[in-house]
């Protein structure tokens, strides 16, 4: 599976440049790398996985799932920074639209609307929403597989004793 977030360190320093990130991480949070193991594949059967098998299974899922959760976190904040972005310039050219007394609401929402330098901001806000979507549902789904493998483990009657 390819990286969740693809961009360099330097990339992501440019896209969050809000300080909030770089805050973030004076904090001493580093940042999570992606796994270097492939994106683990939940066994239809894992009632048949040996208990040490099925420890590397969770393992894996746990580390896919850490790093989806920063990965989700940053995109929030990007998603957060463009619909500010987006918000302030529609309610600037808002203001600046002649007062017309003639002309509604609607009509001065649909000009904005078609607003050529909005639309390219609105089209990178649902660019973001949706991968802040689609890396939400990647984690859920983390998440889903380390409950079902830890369900597994209670099945058995059985603890995951750390190394």
């Amino acid at each position: 599976m390819p990286k969740l977030n693809t961009k360099s360190n330097k990339e992501k320093e440019t896209d969050y440049s809000n300080g909030a990130i770089k805050k973030f991480r004076s904090m001493g949070f580093a940042e999570k790398d992606s796994p270097d193991f492939e994106e683990p594949k939940m066994p239809q059967n894992i009632t048949s996985i040996k208990v040490t098998e099925l420890g590397n299974l969770m393992s894996k899922y746990a580390a896919w799932r850490e790093y989806a959760e920063e990965q989700v976190a940053l995109a929030t904040a990007e998603y957060t920074l463009k619909k500010h972005e987006f918000d302030y310039e529609y309610a600037k050219k808002y203001l600046l639209l002649p007062e017309r007394s003639k002309e509604t609401e609607k009509s001065k929402e649909r000009k904005l609307v078609t607003d050529e330098s909005l639309k390219k901001l609105s089209d990178d806000l649902l660019q973001a929403e949706m991968f802040m979507e689609l890396l939400s549902a990647k984690q859920e789904s983390y998440n889903n597989s380390v409950f079902v493998i830890s369900r597994e483990f209670t099945r058995r009657g059985q603890t995951v004793e750390p190394r």
